[in-house]
């Protein structure tokens, strides 16, 4: 009897999330602590003595969960589909077997089930091999009809103002508050500020002016400000950025500043993170706080003119006095949209993972990238493609996007995001939300 080698090779990568309605009950308690596993069985040329396929998922103190496809069913319809799984780690043990039921080959691996999320295996059966890989649903974005959401106005303060990027966006009491870097430079003469904007949708802002620029803290920063991360702790919202002080050298540092109101910022007179500790040019700080400790993911650059080529952690119990965890990701540059470097942008905790939203630039073109880790120290990507590109921004016409600013909001993520725009050249900020 012919038999079959098996090769399992596990590739965990995450490319999107499915997520459920609000039902009211038990029964929705109960359905949101479950997932569903779905077996994709591609290109199968099996064994001809194969007559079943089953699929047994086993978790110390559940029972076992089975099911079974016949041959021919997967050669026709080549999907299994199993619902309804506890969240948590399970084991999964796929066998081909013969018509008296008997195991010709089989493999193991194991999938770490989520609440409402799809996990998908691809499977390759052929006579003498067996492989397996994981992955998950791609997030699909819906795009703003009216974009860009933001962009420079024809008189005022900010109308020569070349970008408008780097958004990060908190929600309090109803009502968002977004911070952003804008930059007055279309004359020549470099100077930077982080601007703030408020609004009741997250989409018709309202703009307040600049809140942070040259003079507002020390030397270190006496061109200004960008990159802003901003996070609401217990009523006061904590602000880390990037220090500028010479056109030459746009990434001086991360600093940090305090306010109650998101207008009036008390700024530490020095960098809590000087480049110094970084060991290079720090780039686009993305910050969240969980359990009590806050995690400062930053890219970092040999060089101010460079692009980040890792991406580096920092931990702290106050957000003022740091600790490095060292890099924690890099870019992969065999990817052409990531060839010149990573930037984080956007770390938050959804779903049980730390989800990074990140850019990945290719010279002067930018493209969000997306990443997740169970501790915030090993990240795996969700795959070789960018979760979006300049692309998928129809029907606003741009030329590279990148620079998100991402939340859960309403049982849905929604992402504000910069982008080049094609008419007129400048970078303005887009709005996108998941869709199913």
């Amino acid at each position: 009897m012919k038999r079959c080698i098996v090769a399992l090779f596990l590739l965990l990568f995450v490319t999107g999330l499915n997520h459920r309605s609000t039902v009211l009950g038990q029964n929705s308690l109960l359905q949101s602590n479950r997932g569903t596993v779905v077996l994709n069985f591609g290109k199968s040329a099996m064994a001809g003595e194969v007559q079943t396929i089953t699929v047994i998922l086993t978790r110390p103190e559940y029972q076992p969960i089975k099911k079974s496809v016949s041959a021919k069913a997967v050669l026709e319809q080549p999907i299994l589909r199993i619902d309804g799984v506890p969240a948590g780690d399970w084991t999964v043990t796929v066998r081909a077997e013969n018509r008296s039921r008997v195991s010709i080959c089989s493999g193991t691996s194991s999938i770490s089930v989520e609440p409402n999320i799809k996990s998908i295996g691809e499977i390759s059966l052929v006579p003498a091999t067996f492989s397996f890989s994981w992955g998950r649903e791609r997030i699909k974005w819906k795009m703003h009809p009216g974009n860009p959401v933001l962009q420079q106005s024809e008189e005022g303060w900010d109308s020569e103002h070349y970008y408008f990027d780097d958004p990060t966006v908190v929600k309090r009491d109803g009502m968002y508050h977004m911070w952003y870097s804008s930059a007055e430079n279309l004359r020549g003469g470099e100077t930077f500020c982080i601007a703030y904007a408020t609004s009741k949708d997250g989409i018709t802002w309202t703009k307040h002016g600049s809140v942070i620029g040259p003079g507002s803290g020390g030397a270190w920063m006496g061109k200004g400000a960008i990159c802003p991360a901003v996070i609401d702790d217990q009523g006061l919202f904590k602000m880390w950025f990037v220090g500028t002080n010479n056109p030459s050298n746009y990434h001086n540092g991360i600093g940090y500043a305090s306010s109650r109101d998101g207008m009036t910022w008390r700024i530490e007179p020095e960098p809590v993170v000087p480049t110094s500790m970084a060991g290079g040019s720090t780039w686009h700080p993305a910050v969240l706080k969980r359990e009590s400790l806050y995690y400062l993911f930053t890219g970092i650059a040999n060089s101010p003119v460079s692009s980040p080529m890792n991406i580096c952690l920092f931990t702290s119990t106050d957000g003022r006095n740091w600790q490095s965890r060292g890099n924690v990701c890099s870019a992969k540059t065999e990817r052409s949209w990531q060839s010149s470097g990573i930037a984080p942008c956007e770390v938050i905790y959804d779903a049980n993972r730390f989800k990074m939203f990140f850019t990945g630039f290719e010279g002067e073109n930018f493209s969000i990238g997306y990443a997740e880790s169970r501790e915030g120290m090993s990240w795996s990507e969700t795959d070789n493609l960018p979760l979006l590109s300049f692309a998928d921004t129809a029907p606003w016409a741009t030329r590279t996007v990148g620079f998100p600013a991402v939340m859960r909001d309403e049982g849905k993520l929604k992402m504000w995001f910069s982008a080049l725009t094609a008419d007129p050249r400048r970078y303005q900020i887009g709005y996108a939300e998941e869709t199913k």
